[in-house]
Order: structure tokens, then C-alpha cells, then sequence
């Protein structure tokens, strides 16, 4: 799933954001998904790239959210 993320960040690096469709499903998945913490802030990266709004804070609420699903003693805002 990392590479995954990885992958599309080199594709908006090398040729800027080419297919508003791939960000696009990427902000569907970020907001859907149920993923692993490291997935969810690469894709904030990328989806930042996109120029998708508030697309860190986004991912950082959802990854500190995947964060507590395997440790409950973390708090989340």
C-alpha cells in the first residue's frame, strides 16, 4: 500500500498532478478506507501535491485513528 502512494507522489512529481481522476479516487479512498497509518500520511502527501484542501490534516486525523485501532491508549482529536 506504501508503494502504492509512493508511486503516484513520483508520477505528480515528475509531470504535476496529469490526472485530476487519480486524485480524485485517492481523496475517495483516504476518506473511505480503512488502511495502516503509514498509508494515510503518504496520501496526504500526495493529495497535498493534488492541491486537494486540508489534505494533511485529513490524513493525519485518519492515521492517528489507524494509530488507535491497534494501541487504545492513544488519544485522537
Amino acid at each position: 500500500m506504501r508503494t502504492t502512494a509512493a508511486l503516484i507522489a513520483c508520477m505528480l512529481t515528475v509531470t504535476g498532478c496529469a490526472s485530476p481522476q487519480a486524485c480524485a479516487l485517492l481523496d475517495t479512498a483516504l476518506s473511505e478506507a480503512q488502511m495502516a497509518e503509514a498509508w494515510y500520511l503518504e496520501a496526504g502527501k500526495v493529495l497535498q501535491a493534488c492541491g486537494i484542501p486540508e489534505a494533511m490534516e485529513r490524513a493525519d486525523s485518519k492515521a492517528c485513528y489507524a494509530r488507535r485501532f491497534n494501541n487504545t491508549s492513544v488519544e485522537c482529536e
